[in-house]
């Protein structure tokens, strides 16, 4: 068992009292906004670097999988200015940093379910496919803006909120490049996620095209030759998305789709 876990996607705080708490919070708050005004921006896009031992205020709860164990949250310093440089809707919050001896610990909001445990899903249907394939679209031409590539876009890093957004992670791990290969792994998301796996091949394409309109097979097709993710933006296909439509399939991969995990309390909790 590491001393250091890979990841803290939900945590218990321990408070000795509702004063205590939120005396805290205020002196953060304080601080964020002396960072902010030093470095010319707004307070919620500065990440608050702490040196205090994180197991002091979480509670660890347990480990679990996503996906294909997607390692994430312990980062190198080099890194901790691509998550302050991305703050947007479809990507993970990062909340807090902690410094330890040799890392970085980022403590993200929670976010238990991933695209890959909705690979396959019957109840899956255009306009559900859309509200995914657009908010991926929509991170993408974010990161487009910003000179920067994802190169590790996969279902096991694009995770499900309940509210119906999409939000990827991993993106302390961004590059300066362009976006065509994120493009291309769209591709192979939106294979896998159509038919429950993706071709081994470079081909891009799937094997019962009839079942889905033209919009879908000639955007899929798209993602073999567009430039940007600006140019797949404009795509009738993902024009009119809308995320709400996403609930009743995420509930539904929530109940049926249990993630690996092992219990991480009294015995952990001891160890701490």
């Amino acid at each position: 068992m590491s001393e250091i876990p890979k990841s803290i996607t939900n945590a218990s705080r321990k408070t000795t009292s509702q004063g205590n708490t939120a005396t805290s919070h205020q002196d953060m708050a304080m601080l964020r906004l002396l960072k902010a005004k030093e470095k010319g921006k707004s307070a919620q896009d500065i990440l608050l670097i702490k040196t205090e031992n994180p197991w002091a205020i979480y509670e660890r709860i347990y480990d679990m999988t996503l996906g294909m164990n997607e390692p994430f949250l312990v980062v190198e310093h080099d890194h901790i200015n691509m998550l302050e440089l991305i703050q947007h809707p479809n990507f993970a919050t990062a909340q807090e940093i902690y410094k330890l001896e040799d890392s970085y610990l980022v403590v993200f909001e929670h976010i238990p379910l991933s695209l890959a445990e909705a690979v396959g899903n019957p109840f899956l249907n255009r306009p559900r496919l859309a509200a995914i394939i657009g908010q991926i679209v929509e991170a993408l031409g974010f990161l487009e803006t910003h000179g920067l590539s994802h190169r590790h876009l996969k279902p096991s890093t694009i995770l499900l909120h309940p509210s119906g957004r999409v939000k990827l992670i991993g993106q302390e791990n961004c590059t300066k490049s362009t976006s065509q290969k994120d493009i291309r792994d769209l591709g192979r998301v939106m294979m896998e996620l159509i038919q429950g796996y993706a071709k081994d091949s470079e081909n891009v394409g799937l094997d019962n095209p009839q079942s889905w309109d033209v919009d879908v097979v000639d955007f899929l097709s798209a993602t073999t030759s567009a430039s940007s993710a600006s140019e797949l933006q404009k795509h009738p296909f993902i024009q009119h998305w809308q995320k709400e439509r996403l609930k009743g399939l995420i509930s539904l991969v929530m109940k049926w789709a249990m993630p690996d995990y092992e219990y991480r309390g009294s015995v952990a909790n001891e160890e701490a």
